[in-house]
């Protein structure tokens, strides 16, 4: 029994379902991307992460002697293409993105025109503030606002991020989140049911 929708991703300029191996369960909200050539630059999204319209996850660009693309994309260029080493700018540019993903956890919630710089990593439960600007790791539960995204503070104590951690609700079954819904409201009781199981 299906208790909840598809995860559906509005992308830039149009609207459609998608199904990517690497995006978990029932996630929601406009995303200015990916696109399917960004998911290339995604390591993973987790289950349940909320995002508000304008959230933009960068692209990852490599930087050597000149930032421009012709290192990487001859075939904008026709009078550059017969003099490129095809096979050494794929190699290098694939190196570089496999070290560059971004990677986003469970329960995240990210706000409007938020902007998720390459190879981030963003802890389970953690709040992104309107506007921010993610250049490092964002711990779990933790909530960061500003430019650059700096820890205000965290959602709940140590200990209380800890159970989480071990209860991992984004795994269970939509049936066992539909029977223990009225739990989810408060923090004491929720842990201290769930901490056993």
């Amino acid at each position: 029994m299906k208790l909840f929708r598809k995860a559906a991703i509005k992308l830039e300029r149009k609207t459609e379902t998608v199904n990517y191996d690497n995006i978990g369960r029932h996630c929601y909200g406009p995303l200015a991307k990916p696109s399917q050539y960004d998911m290339n630059f995604i390591e993973s999204i987790g289950s349940f992460c909320s995002f508000a319209s304008g959230v933009t996850i960068a692209q990852t660009h490599y930087m050597g002697v000149t930032t421009h693309q012709f290192l990487f994309s001859s075939w904008r260029y026709p009078e550059l293409d017969k003099m490129m080493p095809h096979q050494k700018q794929k190699e290098i540019f694939n190196n570089h993105i496999a070290s560059k993903k971004t990677k986003i956890g469970n329960d995240v919630w990210i706000g409007q025109n938020a902007v998720i710089m390459a190879g981030v990593k963003i802890g389970d439960g953690a709040v992104i503030g309107s506007g921010a600007v993610v250049t490092k790791d964002i711990p779990d539960y933790a909530i960061a606002v500003g430019v650059p995204a700096k820890v205000i503070k965290y959602r709940f104590t140590e200990e209380q991020i800890k159970a989480l951690k071990k209860i991992k609700w984004w795994d269970w079954a939509d049936e066992q989140i539909a029977e223990r819904y009225d739990d989810f409201f408060h923090i004491d009781e929720f842990v201290k049911k769930y901490s056993g199981d």
